[in-house]
C-alpha cells in the first residue's frame, strides 16, 4: 500500500507540468515563437498586428495546476497531444515523455492489486499564487495547492500539499508552460477532530462539480 502511495505521489508531481487552459491562437506559422521578430504582447495575422493584452501569467499558472485531474484521466495519445498543445515546442515533447513514463510505472504498480487506472480519481485545487519574476515575455510563478488522489481499491485516499513553480513564456497572446518544478508543502496539520474517510467516499465527492466552475 505504501509503495503505491509513493508511486502516485511521484507521478502527480510531474503530471501537471505541461498543462495550461490557454491554447495557441491561430496556425503555428502565424503565431510568433520566443526569439522571433514580433513585438511582445502582439499577434501577427495576415501581415497585421493586433495589440490585445494577454491574460496575466498568474492566471495561466493557476489554470495549469488545476488541470491535473484532466491530464490524469486522459488516454495515452490524447494526453500527449494535450501536453504538447499547452506547452512550448521546446518543453512539450520532453514533458510528454516524462509523463508517459510515470503513467506506465503507476499502471504497473496498481496492476499488482488488480486496480484499474481508469478508476483513479484525482483533483488539485490551487489556493494561492505569487508572481516571483516577470518580464514582457517570460514569467516565474509559484502556486500553492492541495492535491487529492483516490486510488481504486485502496482503503484511504491520499492528500498532498505542494508548491508548484511554473516557468512561462509568452507566445503570441498565450502564456505557455516552459518549465516545471514541484516541492512538497507547506503542509498544515490535520485537526484531531478530523476523521479519515475511505477512498470510495473521497472519490464520490471528487465526482461533484468543482466549486470553481460555473454551475446552474
Amino acid at each position: 500500500m505504501r509503495r503505491s502511495g509513493i508511486a502516485i505521489g511521484v507521478l502527480l508531481a510531474l503530471l501537471v507540468a505541461g498543462l495550461i487552459v490557454l491554447r495557441f491562437r491561430g496556425a503555428e506559422p502565424e503565431t510568433p515563437h520566443p526569439g522571433e521578430d514580433a513585438a511582445p504582447g502582439s499577434v501577427q495575422q495576415a501581415g497585421e498586428t493586433v495589440g490585445e493584452d494577454p491574460n496575466p501569467p498568474e492566471a495561466a499558472a493557476v489554470a495549469a495546476v488545476a488541470m491535473t485531474g484532466e491530464v490524469a484521466s486522459a488516454g495515452f495519445i490524447s494526453r500527449r497531444e494535450l501536453i504538447e498543445s499547452f506547452s512550448t515546442p521546446r518543453f512539450g515533447p520532453e514533458l510528454a515523455d516524462r509523463t508517459s513514463e510515470q503513467m506506465t510505472a503507476l499502471l504497473l504498480e496498481l496492476s499488482e492489486r488488480d486496480a484499474d487506472l481508469a478508476d483513479l480519481s484525482v483533483f488539485e485545487q490551487p489556493l494561492r499564487v505569487l508572481v516571483k519574476d516577470a518580464s514582457q515575455t517570460t514569467a516565474t510563478v509559484d502556486v500553492w495547492s492541495v492535491l487529492v488522489v483516490a486510488p481504486p481499491g485502496a482503503a484511504t485516499a491520499r492528500v498532498m500539499w505542494r508548491t508548484v513553480t511554473v516557468e512561462l513564456v509568452l507566445v503570441g497572446q498565450t502564456w505557455l508552460v516552459d518549465g516545471w518544478e514541484s516541492t512538497p508543502g507547506p503542509t498544515p496539520m490535520v485537526g484531531s477532530e478530523s476523521a479519515i474517510s475511505s477512498a470510495d467516499d473521497i472519490a464520490e465527492v471528487l465526482s461533484w462539480t468543482p466549486a470553481t466552475q460555473e454551475v446552474g
